[in-house]
This record gives C-alpha cells, sequence and structure tokens, in this order.
C-alpha cells in the first residue's frame, strides 16, 4: 500500500487520514514507518467513557454478525485510556486531545474544530451527514436476532440507516438503568482521566435512551422494519422473522 499511497500524495503539501480505525492500531511502530518521511501531528477525540462503550457495541452489533449482550461487550472492552494515549506521542511531533463533546467543539462541529486545531486553511461544511448512525430501540433489538440467526450481511447497512433517518426511536442512545451506569462508570478509569485532561465533563443519563425490545411498541415497530427488509429473502422466509411479521411474537414469548 505505502507506494500506492506516496503516489497519490505525491503533490501534496499537508495530508489529512482521517479514520476511527486508528483507535485500532495495535503497532504503532508500523504505522510509523508507513508514514517515514512525514512530519506527523495527531488530533483525537475522546468519548465519555459509556457513551464511548455503547456507541461501540450499537456500532458492533450493527456493522457486524456479533451476537453478545450489552454488559458482556462492557466486560471485555478492556480500554484504558492513559496506555491508548500514551504510543501517540512517540510518533507524533504534537498530539492535540480533544473532548468529544458538541458544547466544546468549534461551532458545536466535530469537522470544524478539527479544520481549526489544525489550523488548516479550508472551509469545512456546516451541513451534517451522518452516513454511518449509531442504532437504537427496537431496531438494535432485531439486528442482534439476525446476528444470532446468522443473517448479518452488509447489505443490510442501508435499510437500517434509512430506517434510523426517518424514525427517531431507531437512533441515538438506547436504554441503561441508572444502577448499571453507575457501575460500569465506577470499574473503569476511563472518566477520572478524562477529569484530570478536560476538567468537568457531561455524563449522559441513558435511562432517557431507546428501549431494546420496548413491548409497547414492538408489533407496530417490526411491521415498520420488516418492511425495508423484505428486500432480502434470507431475512423475510426466516420462521422466526416470519413469526414476527405475522405478529405472533412479543417480548419474552415464543411463536404460536
Amino acid at each position: 500500500m505505502r507506494p500506492a499511497f506516496l503516489d497519490e500524495v505525491r503533490d501534496a503539501h499537508t495530508v489529512i487520514l482521517s479514520s476511527e480505525g486508528f483507535q485500532n492500531v495495535e503497532h504503532l511502530d508500523l504505522l510509523a514507518a508507513f508514514l517515514d518521511g512525514f512530519e506527523i501531528e495527531t488530533i483525537c477525540y475522546l468519548r465519555e467513557y459509556l457513551s464511548y462503550v455503547a456507541s461501540a457495541y450499537a456500532q458492533e452489533i450493527k456493522g457486524s454478525g456479533m451476537a453478545t449482550d450489552f454488559i458482556f461487550f462492557e466486560q471485555n472492552f478492556g480500554f484504558y485510556l492513559p496506555q491508548f494515549i500514551a504510543p501517540w506521542k512517540h510518533i507524533a511531533r504534537r498530539s492535540e486531545w480533544r473532548l468529544y463533546d458538541r458544547a466544546r467543539l468549534v461551532d458545536g462541529n466535530v469537522i470544524a474544530d478539527f479544520v481549526t486545531i489544525a489550523e488548516l486553511p479550508l472551509e469545512p461544511s456546516r451541513v451534517e451527514v451522518d452516513s454511518n448512525m449509531s442504532i437504537s430501540g427496537n431496531l438494535l433489538g432485531f439486528k442482534f436476532i439476525l446476528n444470532m440467526l446468522g443473517l448479518h450481511a452488509n447489505a443490510l447497512g442501508a435499510p437500517m440507516n434509512a430506517l434510523a433517518m426517518e424514525h427517531p426511536r431507531f437512533r441515538g442512545p438506547f436504554h441503561i438503568d441508572l444502577a448499571t451506569q453507575k457501575r460500569l462508570r465506577a470499574n473503569n478509569s476511563c472518566n477520572r482521566t478524562l477529569r484530570d485532561m478536560f476538567g468537568d465533563i457531561s455524563e449522559f443519563d441513558f435511562e432517557a435512551g431507546n428501549r431494546v425490545f420496548d413491548p409497547t411498541c414492538l408489533e407496530q415497530d417490526m411491521k415498520t422494519i420488516l418492511r425495508e427488509f423484505a428486500q432480502f429473502e434470507a431475512v423475510a422466509n426466516h420462521p422466526l422473522i416470519a413469526a414476527l411479521e405475522r405478529g405472533q411474537m412479543v417480548a419474552g414469548e415464543m411463536p404460536r
């Protein structure tokens, strides 16, 4: 990849490499070798711990075949913020760490904030388009079921995005009870580190989030969701999904 990369940027003065995937790089020495000859500056946005884990969980359910519950996912998340930060300081001439909090971002916009912090001569768009929304509520529960049934496919992303865009209860944070929130935040040092770096930080109350497998609207939501997924034969023809579509299942029941 390096020859192709160097050919693509050969006329550039400044190169912007942006990806959430950088959070998962285990061998930064290899990344530094790939970028040998460049003066590296890093700008990284750090999230409040529970918001970070919940978002990562929803994205994993949506974008992969993972079928584990949230508590198990958090227990195995293994995020230790100082250990994450330290290696970047060794490969970058300058490292900037920003709190992902719209109240603190330039114009409340992460792109505008990045352009300002990076001191780039660009005028960022103020129109926000989220092409990869986090799913929530009964849509998250539905995708969890598909994953358990081995029905995950990348093509399912488009209808999930469409549903999340159209229906507020299919996007945003999902419900986590207050006691669980307190326990999960207390058991990880991330927020303490963030407070040392940024002062007071906001902690979203996930009790206000959309409930997964919400019985009050499950039957209605399944009809809405399955209309978007009718084109996928493997999904529509599965006996469990067919039972959901006929309204023969509600939360906690087996097909009649």
